[in-house]
């Protein structure tokens, strides 16, 4: 599932100078982030868990994208890392 995320996040990370409806992309990431935390509430079964839970860091990659592109990147390597060792 990480590297599924690299090439649109990488795309808008390139392009989010460009683009007219960063404001409604925020919004949607936040959005994005809640509806992980909130579904990932009293979850035991693992896999489901990590539905959310990747649920939630795209909205964090989203908004970092957007933000600052460097820390983009440094959190995109921790988590990939962090999913590498949970496999």
């Amino acid at each position: 599932s990480v590297i599924q995320k690299l090439a649109p996040l990488w795309f808008l990370s390139n392009f989010m100078f460009r683009l007219k409806f960063t404001n409604m992309l925020e919004m949607i990431a936040v959005l994005t982030a809640i509806v992980g935390c909130l579904g990932g509430l009293g979850i035991i079964n693992y896999r489901v868990l990590m539905r959310y839970s990747s649920l939630v860091h795209l909205g964090f990659l989203v908004i970092l994208c957007l933000v600052e592109v460097n820390l983009f990147w440094s959190y995109f390597i921790l988590y990939r890392a962090l999913n590498f060792g949970l496999m």
